[in-house]
């Protein structure tokens, strides 16, 4: 047996180093990308339109506040000298700012067009002039200067599609190039930066909160048991797990994300659940006499099944994310399902070998005075035993009151939802929302039926109900900053008249737009309209950037628009398609509440079948679930009273929950079947199984929710939340386990079922 421990250990090992060197390989990605619904048609029409045009995110934003207004020539002076050193950053391709802005102007009809600045920078005297003219131009003001006057952006555009890598080098430049500035503000937002700093956040969560998993479980070994030997072997084995999953996940050439960045942590605390009920039994049986051959075994044959069933419905919880139409929450959900069956196999081999080769550990006798649990336990038991209904009819009020908590969740989400307001990027893209247009992308295709006018790419008609179309944006929509062909068109046509701002509008006869379109070239405009215009007139483009209000307004602005479109349109010539990231994200997580009720469906049924074939009883199935669904519904209404909007993030906290939670009742039933089988009748079965897993019940919920919680002081508030409500969820299902279960087995199984067995 040693030599066969030997081996075991060694071939561990060996896969361990493997994996270890392999693990220090895998790479942190946040690609937003992914979170777009997979598979779905939405998904592929907004691929296919940013192939046509271009994407709504491959831009950085410089936003530089100037308390004393914009007209100032030391301001400007350093704007300018900021904007060279950024457009010699590698990736950028084009740098806008007001101060380098300027217009076409045709003086008269026949003359060559002059480009007049926004600003004249030599000549203050026409500062006045100038900024009367800005504030007038509606392409102008919360664009590219701020309302007040007092803040200007730097648009940057990058290259399209740059990789992770690029985007960090990019990010690490910008911030370098800004660390000297001196300006009242500066503010940086942008997919680029805002996925750098996402990925240094990531890293360093995932270190701290692997350090404060494992600080946890050295503290609880340390108490558990207060052995040396008792904490390093249980450390040892998580480890293992740790590094197996993520050396797994390097080569399948699986980065971290966000989501991933807990797991190490849900390693930890679940795959302790199954060490600890190994050595708590090995050493109970120890005290009872037995030789190490002879414990082990027997842990072995009453513990192996349990653990197995525990493991495997926790898996099944996670597995039940696969549901979800988001690629980095089913990642989740498959490598966490996979940790859990690791870590079983690893305390099955790892610990038996640990605990063979050794030798046999010292242990304290039983002590004859009662202890903690010796004394509460019975007390607490024959509470459970009086107060039995008193008990169901409080669960069942408190159940009432969560499904009322329930119904006043909100199915809501932001661009940002997973930063704290306090977070720097937070406030920096808020920065941009207050003072500009906002930074939620706006985009909407209009498929044109069929082309009204062939010397035109967009007849008159059309740009007329555009028209119409932007207004009912900017009023009704909330949309700050619009471009489309109708904004192309109407900039033409003012240059076209001097540059007179009453110009700025649509022509009136079809010959005088067949004349702009001939003059875009000339005008320079000719590459800005082919970006809102393609498939020769058939799709155009009004893309725009509002405040992010999250989805839920988001969803009623839609059917209002709708509504506008199929009244106020002409749909015989015309249809629409929003789209864009803002909208995919949007979707997905309207998807997620079809998600949760699938995945709850399945990890519901796949517990039915476990305590159906334990018992062959629909009674024992229906009790078991109950103590496990009322946590979710308590969880629920916390949610939907403390204003908890349920999103991609919160909504895997209800299948996380329940496949973990479902550990205690397994363990409560395997050892009431074992009872059982002695011989004992329900009531005594009851009673001796709540005196015996009571203690080892709650024990390992302490390590599992102080597991969980420890993720509260993450600053993604997606983190925060999950770690908040699953740790709560774990504490509410121990008290419906320990006094819920008791009771619904104490009313509704009878002992002539007993008598049956």
């Amino acid at each position: 047996m040693k030599n066969i421990a030997r081996i075991v250990l060694l071939l561990v090992f060996g896969l361990t180093a493997f994996l270890a060197w392999r693990s220090v390989h895998v790479k942190f990605d946040y690609d937003f990308e992914k979170f777009f619904p997979g598979d779905d048609p939405d998904t592929r029409y907004f691929f296919e339109y940013r192939e046509k045009f271009s994407s709504d995110n491959d831009f950085v934003l410089i936003g530089l506040e100037n308390k004393r207004g914009i007209f100032d020539a030391d301001f400007i002076r350093r704007t300018d000298s900021l904007i060279a050193q950024v457009e010699r950053i590698p990736y950028i391709t084009r740098v806008s700012s007001i101060t380098n802005y300027t217009e076409p102007v045709m003086p008269s009809f026949g003359m060559i067009p002059f480009m007049r600045p926004a600003i004249h920078k030599e000549d203050p005297s026409l500062w006045s002039e100038d900024s009367a003219r800005i504030f007038s131009d509606p392409l102008l003001v919360g664009t590219l200067i701020s309302k007040d006057g007092k803040a200007i952006c730097i648009v940057a555009d990058t290259k399209p599609y740059i990789s992770k890598k690029a985007s960090d080098s990019l990010a690490v430049m910008m911030e370098e190039v800004l660390a000297d500035e001196q300006f009242d503000g500066i503010y940086m937002a942008g997919r680029s930066t805002g996925q750098s700093y996402y990925v240094k956040l990531m890293e360093t969560e995932l270190l701290f909160f692997a350090l404060t998993s494992m600080i946890l479980v050295v503290v609880f070994l340390y108490f558990s048991f207060r052995t040396f030997w008792g904490i390093w072997v249980p450390v040892l084995v998580v480890l293992f797990t740790a590094v197996w999953i993520v050396g797994v996940m390097e080569l399948v050439g699986e980065g971290i994300n966000l989501v991933l960045t807990i797991l190490p942590t849900i390693m930890f605390v679940v795959g302790m659940s199954d060490v600890v009920h190994i050595i708590a039994k090995y050493m109970d049986e120890l005290r009872d006499g037995f030789d190490k051959t002879a414990a082990l075994k027997k842990t072995y044959k009453e513990v192996a099944l349990p653990t197995f069933l525990t493991s495997f419905t926790t898996a099944i919880g996670f597995l039940s994310l696969l549901t979800s139409s988001i690629e980095p929450v089913r990642d989740f959900g498959i490598f966490t399902a996979i940790g859990v069956m690791l870590a079983y196999v690893l305390a099955y081999t790892v610990l038996p070998a640990v605990l063979i080769l050794r030798p046999v550990p010292k242990v304290s006798p039983r002590i004859e005075k009662p202890n903690f649990w010796d004394k509460k336990l019975p007390l607490l038991y024959e509470w459970i035993s009086k107060k039995r209904k008193a008990i169901l009819w409080m669960s069942l009020f408190i159940s009432i009151l969560s499904l009322w908590g329930i119904s006043q969740i909100r199915l809501n989400n932001y661009l940002l939802e997973d930063l704290d307001e306090e977070n720097e990027l937070r406030k920096e893209f808020s920065f941009f929302a207050e003072r500009f247009s906002g930074v939620r992308p706006f985009e909407m295709a209009i498929e044109v039926k069929a082309p009204l006018n062939d010397s035109m790419p967009v007849a008159l008609s059309v740009l007329r109900d555009i028209e119409k179309l932007e207004v009912y944006l900017h009023k009704e929509y909330g949309i700050g900053f619009l471009i489309s062909p109708v904004t192309i068109v109407k900039s033409v046509n003012k240059s076209l008249n001097g540059g007179r701002k009453e110009k700025f509008v649509l022509p009136t006869e079809a010959e005088e737009l067949h004349r702009i379109y001939k003059l875009l070239d000339r005008f320079k405009s000719a590459k800005a309209f082919a970006m809102v215009c393609a498939d020769g007139g058939k799709t155009l483009r009004i893309s725009g950037k509002s405040e992010d209000f999250g989805s839920m307004v988001f969803r009623a602005k839609n059917q209002d628009l709708d509504a506008f479109f199929k009244t106020e349109m002409d749909t015989t010539v015309m249809e629409y398609h929003i789209t864009g990231t803002a909208s995919l994200i949007d979707k997905n997580n309207a998807q997620v509440a079809g998600g949760i009720v699938w995945g709850l469906l399945i990890s519901f049924g796949v517990i039915a079948v476990i305590v159906g074939l334990m018992f062959w009883n629909w009674r024992m199935v229906i009790l078991s679930l109950i103590p496990n669904i009322i946590p979710i519904l308590m969880i629920g209404g916390m949610m939907g009273a403390f204003g908890i909007d349920l999103k991609v993030s919160t909504s895997m906290i209800f299948t996380i929950s329940f496949g973990i939670a479902v550990d205690d009742t397994i363990h409560f039933i395997s050892r009431l079947r074992i009872e059982l089988s002695r011989g004992l009748s329900m009531s005594q079965a009851i009673r001796q199984t709540f005196l015996t897993t009571g203690k080892a019940i709650f024990l390992t919920t302490i390590i599992l929710s102080g597991g969980f919680l420890t993720l509260v002081f993450s600053e993604f508030l997606g983190t925060f939340y999950l770690g908040l409500l699953v740790g709560l969820t774990l504490i509410f299902a121990v008290i419906c386990d320990l006094i819920l279960l008791p009771a619904l087995l104490m009313v509704f199984m009878k002992e002539k079922e007993t008598e049956k067995k």
